[in-house]
């Protein structure tokens, strides 16, 4: 395998912002510990909050319902409570028990989040507290991480830009939020980590399918990206054993972790989603429907790219990116050749596919879904633009 393409040897040139290993990890490390702090300085009390809340007290074995609302209803101001019980579903939702408890399963989907914030919320006394640290320190580690990931694909004097692509990746904002993208985000840079690490080893092997059914345990929607990637890995190695035994471990763990979570909580993932984007009855939100209805999805597909255009633009940017790295690194195999950066190509096209069927599923571009996307889009972009050389193979 060559050492650069001959597309990256024009491209060796592009300018990265320099310092040293040392100065880029204090930075990053700083940058972490700021992170942490704003969540308890700055956090954002979203409506989501009271479900998780409501569902970590039964995770512990109490009332959920009414003690997660008297909770919320003491801790915001009487405006943005009164938001909170506005609408034909929230409002529905808070006054009766029963409606809530047939919808939960759309929220028990996460159920590491969930116990997570039930364990930490018991021993402190607060379910809102504890999802401020989950939220927090899952950021934090999620930059360390990103930072030990980068330190494979980029020069050491170019780690500044893992704070940088945090910054512009909009990554600092899932801190402050009560939900569990920042769990999964976290998760998600530590497969990275580990998927980049990887060998043909059984311990090794284990620890990657351990952490995809972590993520899978925080956010269903992991397994899109899990899949997609296996498939594109196997095909561009051309169906290697190896290759073939370690996606076929990681599809099945990831897969095992999903079937049990729908088996446990009737809900099927991205699939009910159609339920919550599409009707706008309350009677037809009710737990589980995922009834298709073409007209409104159709038109719900319109609406997010307009939404994505107009207030999510990095969503379109983060998949033009993804196209560029795909067309720029896979022009060897139209000429029968190796890729030379094959770990790129691999995750930038697999990132690129699960782009494309996280939004078919749920066409809404919203930041907190796709930071991991976009803060790993970034280094893979620095990486090809400054003609890094390529990975290590793994075996």
């Amino acid at each position: 395998m060559s050492s650069m393409s001959v597309a990256s040897k024009r491209q060796a040139g592009f300018w990265l912002p320099s310092a040293s290993l040392g100065k880029a990890l204090l930075l990053s490390l700083l940058l972490a510990a700021l992170t942490f702090g704003a969540a308890f300085i700055r956090p954002e009390t979203n409506w989501d909050a009271l479900t998780y809340s409501a569902l970590a007290k039964e995770f512990r074995g109490e009332e959920g319902h009414l003690t997660a609302y008297r909770e919320m209803k003491e801790r915001v101001a009487p405006e943005i409570y009164a938001a909170f019980t506005a609408g034909p579903y929230r409002e529905k939702m808070e006054q009766d028990g029963a409606y809530f408890a047939a919808n939960l399963p759309f929220y028990a989907s996460k159920p590491a989040y969930i116990a997570a914030i039930g364990l930490i919320g018991g021993i402190a006394g607060s379910d809102f507290w504890a999802m401020s640290f989950v939220s927090g320190l899952s950021t934090a580690l999620a930059i360390i991480i990103s930072f030990f990931a980068a330190r494979m694909l980029l020069p050491a004097d170019k780690l500044l830009i893992v704070p940088i692509a945090w910054v512009v990746g909009l990554g600092l904002k899932i801190a402050t939020l009560f939900t569990p993208d920042a769990m999964a985000i976290c998760l998600q840079m530590l497969f990275l980590l580990v998927w980049l690490k990887r060998k043909d080893g059984p311990v090794q092997m284990a620890l990657l399918v351990a952490v995809a059914m972590a993520w899978v345990a925080t956010r269903a929607n992991a397994l899109l990206f899990i899949v997609i990637l296996c498939f594109v890995e196997t095909v561009l190695d051309r169906f290697a054993r190896a290759t073939l035994i370690r996606t076929a471990a990681l599809v099945a763990g990831a897969l095992a972790v999903y079937l049990a979570v729908v088996k446990a909580t009737g809900n099927h993932g991205q699939l009910v989603l159609f339920n919550f984007v599409f009707v706008d009855k309350p009677d037809g939100l009710a737990f589980p429907n995922s009834a298709f209805l073409p007209v409104d999805y159709l038109r719900a597909i319109v609406f997010g790219l307009f939404e994505a255009v107009t207030g999510y633009p990095e969503f379109i940017l983060c998949a033009l990116a993804l196209c560029w790295l795909v067309l720029q690194l896979g022009q060897p195999l139209l000429r029968g050749e190796e890729p030379a950066d094959h770990e790129t190509l691999v995750l930038a096209a697999a990132m690129l596919l699960a782009l494309g069927a996280h939004f078919a599923l749920y066409p809404a571009a919203w930041e907190r879904f796709f930071v991991g996307y976009y803060v790993t889009t970034i280094l893979l972009l620095a990486r090809t633009l400054i003609g890094a050389p390529p990975l290590l193979r793994a075996g």
